[in-house]
């Protein structure tokens, strides 16, 4: 009885710090209990007064909040300071830009999955649609991606006419200034679809869309910036270009060499106060036609012409190309497309204050409106550009796995196909999930900093192991250089989309983890703020309150982490949803409790040292990435609310998920204190590893459902060209493809005819399906049929041949040819 009553005292304790109740209810609940433990226990009454007094002076050393900042909280403060990484301004700069999106109850502690599933999804308008159904279709047309990369080098004229002609530099950019005004979601599907026809392409019509003068100046331009340049970007007289990215610095503004110095000079027969700009760039998309450049460079006023102000920061100048000292034309090879991309230099080039964008009334604003603007590059450009890949190696992959024969067997029924087939579609499924989450958030002009570059990084790695496996999967055949070979011009392309807007490497090592965790933690960013105010007194006060409130957050996660670990999560509330999601919504949570825990650890273990962990920070980053990849699973499964999906979601969830654990288990195997971390995980993973990759099983369900053609396919590549022509490469797979599967009953009477021995398998198709006409398998329309079949067959999986492969131009000469293949191509 006596251990009974002391149980309880503790289960109710632990109740209070598990709900997190205030302080005041949590004590008044706790004495109460302890009072009637008290009375009703064999304890003595000196020993009954000694436990009240140590309660009622732990109640008050923790309640009353004078007395606890002067024994605890000032020398907390004071370590919490020297814990404090230095910070430049321009690092400043980005962790104050931008906001924060859902992915931010993944470290708070506050899943809310009916706001999540209750948020609705912007859906093209009918304008919108339209322009992608018919002026995209079109250019999409007009492109020949083969004679883009390998002979002229650059698009059709009367591509590039049409571009400027329909506005797809103004996507975005208001009717009133002569755009389309189309919504982020319009323009993230927009260059999916041309991606899908011609990576060159994309990036014409991408960047401008992204982070160029356009945006910039559609965000920060003045009324009059405005008014002059927006209808000219538009309509496509100006060709825009942004140049950041230098020979020495790259793409790191804080050690920008590049110069602005404010001075006077003659401008246009006028004396006036401008800049004098220096500046040397690389890697610039559309710089050899460039005639409106948007520059990043460093302002100084070294005679305060403007005020007391020396050094200006960042600042963005409005350049165009025919100002004297502009050099530009020469061009860079970017893995062979044809794109427009080259370097830029300038020396003593002189232009007007009112070429500065915006104005010059702060430091380093510059920096600000990149960094704003960067959202949309990596939380739409990006994703739409890895979304294209996917889609184009989901829909031509699937088809060519199920007509490309082996042993007499299409390739898609081996096991191992199987397994990179599920690959293709377990990512690919990802990829447009997170594609249509993020594009969301900025739809509702969340500005997603994090779930932007977490979107860039495991977008574009993702597609990338979607195009290996597709190469895998084509193996000769899509090696082979050629107008049919799609992939390749695809494979050259990919590391660009790893490399733009943020190197891969950097974004994971030093950005995901580092900007979600001061972004994402309740507590971290204002205990940050509140420590560094300039009155001592309220510091104090401020920073008390924060960090016995974050004492209690992670009392509580612990106590909620180690539960869950023991019950295996079954009484983590879900939402009222499918049943098929249930475990999922589960396993995040769990999860999610787990890493912010181990967050805290490696926050208390490393302070300010964190900043050079990157291996580190990387590891934390894929956990954080991973669950929020789930979450936009999760809610493209719920907004599609197709049952037929289950496979491709139950896939993909498994894949996040365990990469998620597969995260924190290797950051726990390599943290600086490694028994503590192991014995952390194991707390909360007492049973041991709990969520595994995709069985083989599901991988094979997810292999067999890419290989129908059903609604299911056409919907998860919605975006992907075709086109209408019979020899546009996927539409020649296609409708092998189409073909095949509706005439699969016929195909199956030769065989059954074959395995009975009514007729020999022959040394060619034309000569087995000749027999079974003759041997009344099948009738003479069957037969003509099947032929068709087999000559498209044959048409989708050859390949191009050249005699003359010069340095200049290539001659194709011969194309696979199937028997009677005139007169089947009179008939179809």
């Amino acid at each position: 009885m006596e251990a009974l009553l002391w149980m309880i005292v503790l289960f109710v304790a632990l109740f209070c710090f598990y709900k997190r109740l205030a302080g005041i209810w949590s004590s008044a609940i706790i004495s109460a209990a302890l009072v009637c433990a008290g009375w009703y226990s064999q304890l003595s009454s000196t020993a009954v007064y000694v436990m009240a007094v140590i309660w009622i002076m732990a109640v008050m050393l923790f309640t009353w909040p004078v007395l606890r900042q002067t024994i605890f909280t000032k020398h907390l403060l004071r370590w919490f300071k020297q814990q404090q990484p230095e910070i430049s301004p321009v690092e400043q700069a980005v962790l104050d830009a931008g906001g924060h999106w859902y992915e931010r109850s993944l470290l708070s502690g506050e899943l809310c999955w009916d706001a999540l599933f209750d948020l609705p999804i912007t859906h093209l308008t009918e304008k919108e649609q339209h322009f992608i159904d018919n002026q995209v279709e079109t250019l999409c047309g007009l492109l020949d991606d083969w004679k883009i990369c390998h002979e002229e080098k650059n698009l059709s004229e009367q591509a590039w006419n049409y571009i400027k002609q329909e506005r797809f530099w103004g996507i975005e950019i208001d009717p009133q200034y002569g755009g389309l005004g189309f919504s982020p979601a319009a323009h993230s599907a927009i260059v999916t679809k041309v991606a899908t026809r011609s990576v060159s392409a994309a990036y014409t019509v991408m960047v401008p869309n992204s982070l160029g003068p356009a945006e910039l100046i559609h965000h920060f331009g003045t009324l009059e910036q405005k008014e002059r340049y927006l209808p000219r970007l538009a309509s496509g007289q100006e060709v825009p270009c942004f140049a950041l990215t230098g020979p020495d610095a790259g793409s790191d503004a804080a050690n920008l060499p590049d110069t602005g110095v404010v001075c006077y000079d003659h401008y246009q027969g006028e004396r006036v106060l401008g800049l004098r700009l220096n500046w040397e760039k690389r890697y610039i998309t559309l710089a050899p036609i460039a005639t409106l450049i948007g520059l990043a460079v460093r302002v100084s006023d070294p005679e305060q012409l403007l005020g007391t102000t020396i050094d200006l920061g960042i600042q963005v100048v409005l350049v165009p190309h025919d100002t004297p000292g502009v050099t530009r034309g020469a061009r860079h090879a970017p893995m062979s497309l044809g794109f427009m991309n080259g370097p830029l230099s300038g020396q003593d080039v002189f232009l007007p204050l009112s070429q500065v964008l915006g104005s010059l009334s702060s430091a380093n604003q510059g920096w600000m409106m990149l960094l704003e603007c960067l959202s949309i590059g990596r939380g739409i450009s990006m994703p739409a550009l890895s979304s294209a890949v996917a889609q184009q190696c989901f829909k031509l992959t699937s088809a060519y796995s199920r007509i490309r024969e082996q042993f007499h067997r299409p390739i898609g029924h081996f096991e191992g196909i199987k397994s990179a087939l599920a690959e293709i579609g377990g990512y690919s499924y990802i990829i447009e999930a997170t594609r249509h989450l993020t594009t969301e958030a900025v739809v509702q002009g969340a500005k997603p900093a994090v779930a932007s570059v977490m979107s860039k990084y495991h977008l574009t790695e993702l597609s990338r192991q979607v195009l290996l496996r597709s190469m895998d999967i084509h193996a000769g055949h899509g090696l082979q250089m050629g107008p049919r070979n799609l992939l390749a011009n695809v494979f050259n392309g990919q590391p660009i989309s790893t490399v733009g807007e943020g190197a891969n490497i950097m974004t994971r090592n030093l950005i995901i983890f580092g900007q979600g965790l001061l972004r994402s933690h309740p507590f971290l960013k204002p205990a940050i703020q509140a420590a560094h105010q300039s009155n001592p007194l309220t510091a104090l006060k401020d920073f008390d309150r924060l960090f016995w409130k974050h004492t209690a957050f992670i009392i509580s996660q612990t106590l909620r982490g180690v539960w869950a670990g023991i019950t295996c999560g079954r009484f983590i509330p879900s939402p009222k949803r499918r049943r098929s999601i249930t475990r999922y919504c589960r396993g995040v949570a769990q999860l999610s409790t787990a890493l912010i825990l181990l967050s805290e650890l490696t926050l208390a273990t490393l302070g300010k040292n964190l900043k050079i962990k990157e291996s580190i920070s990387a590891k934390l980053g894929d956990a954080f990435s991973y669950l929020y990849l789930t979450l936009c699973v999760l809610k493209f499964y719920e907004d599609h609310n197709h049952s037929s999906e289950t496979v491709a979601m139950r896939w993909a969830c498994d894949f996040t998920l365990s990469e998620a654990y597969h995260a924190l288990d290797q950051l726990t195997l390599n943290f600086p204190k490694r028994r503590l971390a192991r014995v952390v995980l194991r707390a909360l993973f007492p049973w041991g590893k709990p969520f595994h990759q995709p069985t083989d099983q599901l991988s094979h369900e997810l292999a067999d459902w890419m290989q129908m053609d059903t609604s299911d396919r056409e919907r998860l590549a919605a975006l992907c060209y075709v086109g209408r022509l019979p020899d546009e490469p996927i539409n020649r797979v296609e409708r092998a493809f189409k073909s095949i599967l509706q005439n699969q009953a016929l195909f199956d009477k030769v065989d059954h005819a074959i395995r009975s021995r009514k007729i020999n398998r022959a040394q060619t198709r034309e000569e087995t399906l000749r027999q079974a006409q003759q041997q009344a398998v099948i009738t003479q329309a069957e037969y003509e049929t099947l032929m068709t079949c087999e000559y498209l067959r044959e048409q989708a999986c050859a390949v191009d041949v050249f005699e003359h492969m010069g340095c200049s131009s290539w001659q194709t000469i011969k194309q696979a040819h199937a028997p009677h293949s005139e007169k089947i191509d009179e008939r179809i």
